[in-house]
């Protein structure tokens, strides 16, 4: 998908999750406010394993944005999940997204909105009965003109770790 801006979408292929992993880190430290390292090696070991490992299952599915030189400067990633089927919708496959990050030199040009475009796509062509995800701030806007809202039935319990 070609941006009209010298950059262009297309999806991530399945040798490259070391570089899925690496734009994970650099979302979550950004998110945090922190450097990638700060996150620590644990962090990163298991970032990378997860990625492995559920692209290798087909689970998790990632698309760039690369800019006019081929460097990427933004991804986003979904992870497939499964869903018991409703009596109204017998699909049973969501998608949740992971991680929207676009660098902070490539912002505020239409990135974030095709990398988005791309995988409610791909949600849309693969039958996934909804695709849903938690947003910072700054993201809101844009998932809101994207149809995405606020669903107050939800609860979420964290589990203490072990």
């Amino acid at each position: 998908m070609e941006g009209t801006r010298g950059w262009a979408v297309r999806r991530a292929g399945d040798h490259e999750v070391d570089e899925v992993a690496r734009w994970r880190i650099a979302f979550m430290a950004d998110v945090r406010g922190w450097a990638p390292a700060e996150l620590g090696e644990s962090f990163a070991a298991a970032t990378r394993a997860f990625v492995r490992d559920r692209t290798s299952a087909g689970r998790l599915r990632s698309w760039f944005a690369e800019g006019a030189g081929g460097g990427c400067i933004g991804i986003v990633s979904m992870v497939v999940v499964d869903a018991a089927p409703l009596p109204e919708d017998r699909r049973d496959r969501d998608g949740y997204v992971i991680n929207m990050y676009v660098a902070p030199e490539a912002r505020g040009r239409g990135v974030a909105r095709a990398l988005l475009g791309a995988l409610l796509a791909d949600a849309e062509a693969t039958g996934l009965r909804r695709t849903y995800l938690h947003s910072t701030d700054d993201g809101r806007p844009l998932y809101e003109q994207e149809g995405f809202a606020p669903d107050p039935r939800w609860m979420a319990r964290p589990t203490p770790p072990a």
